[in-house]
């Protein structure tokens, strides 16, 4: 493969630019420094008007190193679809012979389909799917999904390919989660997705996330368990931050709420005092029973006293929050799918 040829800034720019394209996410400069530093700390220009010289396929790897990072994706470039989906099946001599099959009927549909002019959505596979499936049965759709995935997954790599999992209708900043109050998105209906994926490759920065961001994450995850959500207004709520109802019922006068949730972003444990006081508020609110969401534990002080004076109050740990996390991600889907 070729080169490229940047300007120190124009480097800069550019990745700044398709990362933003890609992920949604506009990352300061401070930011993107620290990513490329972990990645190699060479690859930061050492001036804006110094002229550097980059091979095209180290590019590529520089920009799916920052995608990984973002929690967008493996944190290697694939090499080749369907030379990924034959790795995958080369245990199961069956599978493989279908794969060997299907990649060159895959690559003849994706000729086709591109020279000719596509609907905005992009190109159905469905008739792919449908050959495949007429030809090896099960099989061949399983394994027919399978290339289809790995297609996208390729695509969505590629810094020179328009082709993302997401439309993004817009971009947000990345520093946002970390210092800003506010919650409202085009992507998410408490806490944006973008925010979602990359604390799924970056947990351990939940620690650092604004206060009233951790709460949007909560209320984000009961959402879409189904229940029906009324988030505080983060100030002067009296210690209850998020109140919870089943999905059912008067969506005019749902009446108390079944839950009361206390969210603690801190690294210290929670303690009885803490237990103690929602407690109180689940009285006075007649609800059911309470749940404190942290990114810390319980302390053994407070699981006693719950448990001697037999409180509902539940515990929702840090371990709790990767796996609602993890949850929540967007799933590697893209183009060809449908979305």
């Amino acid at each position: 493969m070729g080169a490229i040829w940047f300007r120190g800034a124009e480097f800069v720019a550019s990745l700044s630019e398709m990362i933003g394209f890609k992920t949604g996410l506009a990352l300061s400069e401070e930011r993107l420094h620290a990513i490329l530093d972990d990645i190699d700390a060479s690859l930061w220009p050492p001036s804006d008007d110094l002229e550097m010289r980059i091979r095209s396929e180290s590019f590529e790897e520089v920009f799916v190193g920052v995608l990984h990072r973002l929690g967008a994706g493996p944190p290697r470039p694939m090499v080749s679809p369907i030379w990924e989906v034959e790795r995958r099946n080369e245990d199961d001599p069956a599978r493989l012979v279908v794969v060997q099959a299907l990649g060159p009927q895959l690559q003849e549909f994706l000729t086709d389909a591109l020279s000719m002019e596509q609907p905005p959505s992009g190109i159905d596979p469905s008739s792919f799917l449908a050959a495949a499936e007429n030809s090896h049965g099960p099989i061949g759709r399983e394994i027919g999904l399978e290339l289809l995935e790995a297609i996208n997954a390729y695509l969505f790599q590629s810094p020179f390919s328009r082709i993302r999992r997401v439309e993004w209708s817009d971009i947000r900043d990345l520093d946002e989660l970390f210092r800003s109050e506010h919650l409202e998105s085009r992507h998410g209906a408490y806490f944006d997705q973008r925010f979602v994926d990359f604390l799924d490759a970056n947990f351990d920065d939940i620690d650092q996330i604004n206060w009233r961001q951790f709460e949007g994450l909560a209320a984000e995850f009961f959402d879409r368990s189904g229940l029906r959500v009324a988030l505080g207004p983060g100030r002067n709520d009296e210690g209850v931050d998020i109140r919870l109802w089943p999905s059912e019922g008067d969506t005019d006068d749902p009446g108390p709420a079944v839950t009361l949730v206390q969210c603690k972003r801190e690294r210290r444990r929670i303690g009885k005092t803490i237990v103690k006081a929602l407690w109180a508020d689940v009285v006075q609110e007649d609800a059911k029973s309470g749940l404190i969401v942290t990114s810390s534990s319980f302390s053994p002080g407070a699981r006693a006293t719950r448990t001697a004076r037999g409180y509902p109050i539940e515990e929702a740990d840090r371990e709790s929050l990767r796996k609602w996390i993890r949850s929540m991600r967007t799933p590697g889907s893209g183009f060809f799918l449908g979305e």
